[in-house]
C-alpha cells in the first residue's frame, strides 16, 4: 500500500472545505487498509465489513475535527479502528452473557449451521492466535507492516513512532513468531 501521508493530509484538508470528491477519494485509500487490518484480527468477512464501514463513516466524522498539527491522518484512522474493534469485543461480549443470561438450565447452547462453519475462516483464525501472544505493539506493528502493506515511515506515523523503533519492534515481532511456530511443530512431531 503505498498511500503518502502527504496525500491523505492533502485529501483531508480538502474534505474540511467541503470538497466531496476529497472525502470519497480518501474513503477510497483507506478502506483497503481498515478492511486488511480487520480481517488479520480474525473476524469474518461479514463483520469485517460492518466494522469498516463503521470506521469509514467515523473517519469522515473526524476529518472535520482533524488539524494538521503533526498528528498525522493514519494514525487517526487507526485509533479509530482500535477504538472501534474494541467496541465490538465489548458488545459481543454483552451479548454472550446476556445470552448465558437467558438459558435456563436444559437448553442446549445454539450449534453453527454449516453455513457458519465455512464462512469462519481457519487462516485467519491461526493468525490471529499466533498474533495474540504478542505484545501489544509488536501484534500492531506487524499487522501495519505485513497485512495493511504500510511502509516503515508509514506504520510510525500511524503508532507514533520512530522508524528505528518500527524496525527493532518487527524484527522482535517476527522473532517471537518464529520462535512459537517451531515450538509448536516440534510438539507435533
Amino acid at each position: 500500500m503505498d498511500v503518502p501521508s502527504e496525500e491523505l493530509t492533502s485529501l483531508a484538508l480538502s474534505a474540511q472545505q467541503g470538497d466531496e470528491g476529497s472525502r470519497e477519494a480518501l474513503i477510497r485509500l483507506i478502506r483497503p487498509a481498515i478492511l486488511r487490518y480487520v480481517l488479520a484480527r480474525g473476524l469474518s468477512d461479514h463483520d469485517a465489513d460492518d466494522v469498516t464501514q463503521d470506521v469509514c463513516v467515523a473517519v469522515l466524522a473526524a476529518v472535520d475535527r482533524w488539524r494538521d498539527e503533526g498528528r498525522p491522518v493514519w494514525a487517526v484512522v487507526f485509533a479509530i479502528t482500535r477504538n472501534k474493534l474494541a467496541d465490538r469485543s465489548r458488545q459481543r461480549a454483552r451479548r454472550r452473557e446476556a445470552l448465558c443470561n437467558d438459558m435456563s438450565a436444559h437448553d442446549q447452547p445454539r450449534r453453527e449451521t454449516p453455513a457458519e462453519l465455512v464462512e469462519q475462516d481457519e487462516s485467519a483464525a491461526e493468525v490471529s492466535d499466533l498474533l495474540d501472544v504478542l505484545p501489544a505493539s509488536q501484534r500492531d506493528v506487524l499487522l501495519l507492516r505485513v497485512i495493511v502493506g504500510l511502509s516503515c515511515g508509514e506504520t510510525a506515523e500511524a503508532l507514533g513512532l520512530t522508524v528505528g523503533s518500527v524496525r527493532v519492534i518487527q524484527y522482535r515481532g517476527m522473532t517471537a513468531l518464529r520462535q512459537r511456530m517451531s515450538s509448536e511443530t516440534a510438539v507435533a512431531s
